[in-house]
């Protein structure tokens, strides 16, 4: 079977498998991605020993497998040109910008290097082996610390001629609130970050107060009232963002991923959510639209690395 070395480059941590045509992943692996400090992102010297960094543990892993691997796929944050494997700006790893990332790897390592952004891999992952294949209009909603997305229209994946498309972060969520408010956008408002925001104002609980998703969905299965009203609210926000994005693209389906997308309950609320508000849109009662399905992602958190492989392979 033909192999690729597949990364999915994160914030805090770079994955790593070997997957073959069958999607099997094996190998898997982990390690710190190289961030540059806040403080030094105006640094060049800096920039350019953490981009060093950066490709010469890709190569050293790359090193290990490459009699297994025929190349390289590779999922990134930011806005990425797929077909000339460029990074172009966005993300949270300063370094990695503006970098003509695939060409530098191909020349380390000697073999093909193909990258796509993260959501977009996503959207390839559900639309060519997942929840969305056979769909001609669809989309993926990832929640994570802000909003991902990935739009599929007309069978194909949507990238734009900026490499922004399907960049749901950036939408701004209620038109009488300041512009400039990053609270008034998607990515915040409909993120995990979101959710637990909302959480803690619903419980009483300092801004700056610790807790993480997993916390709170066992406070929620415990039937703890402020958490029930958080996730009831949030689904609705979620609810409303895809039903704007539904009335703009007509899509057929949503998958919703990231890492909360594996509780029942959240995928369930934001179907419910959409099922009650799509009644009380009078304008689409007398017309040929249909309500958007809403499922769950079928990949989760492999869906990255399988899209980048598929990127690789068929985009």
């Amino acid at each position: 079977m033909n192999k690729l070395l597949v990364f999915d480059v994160g914030g805090t941590e770079i994955k790593y498998s070997l997957i073959d045509d069958e999607l099997n992943i094996t190998e898997p692996g982990t390690f710190p991605t190289p961030v540059t400090p806040e403080e030094k992102a105006d640094d060049k010297e800096v920039l350019e020993a953490d981009y060093d960094d950066f490709l010469s543990r890709i190569e050293e892993i790359y090193r290990k497998y490459e009699n297994e691997a025929e190349g390289i796929a590779m999922s990134l944050p930011g806005f990425i040109d797929v077909k000339n494997g460029r990074q172009c700006g966005g993300g949270a790893i300063p370094s990695i910008i503006n970098r003509e990332i695939a060409k530098d790897l191909s020349e380390r390592c000697g073999c093909g290097v193909k990258i796509a952004n993260d959501a977009k891999c996503a959207a390839m992952a559900e639309k060519t082996r997942g929840s969305l294949k056979g769909c001609t209009n669809a989309g993926v909603f990832i929640i994570g610390t802000g909003v991902g997305g990935g739009l599929i229209i007309g069978n194909e994946i949507i990238n734009g001629n900026h490499f922004t498309a399907g960049e749901f972060s950036f939408v701004r969520v209620d038109i009488d609130n300041e512009w400039e408010d990053r609270n008034n956008t998607m990515g915040d408002a409909c993120s995990t970050t979101g959710l637990l925001n909302l959480y803690k104002k619903k419980k009483g609980l300092q801004h700056d107060e610790k807790i993480n998703g997993k916390e709170f969905f066992v406070n929620y299965k415990e039937g703890e009232k402020a958490a029930i009203v958080a996730l009831d609210i949030f689904c609705e926000r979620v609810a409303k963002s895809i039903l704007n994005i539904t009335f703009l693209l007509d899509l057929e389906r949503v998958a919703v991923g990231g890492g909360i997308s594996r509780q029942e309950v959240l995928i369930d609320g934001i179907r419910e959510a959409v099922a009650r508000l799509w009644k009380t849109t009078g304008l689409v009662a007398d017309s040929s639209m249909r309500q958007v399905e809403i499922v769950a992602c079928d990949y989760h958190n492999e869906a990255n690395q399988i899209g980048a492989y598929c990127y690789f392979k068929e985009g």
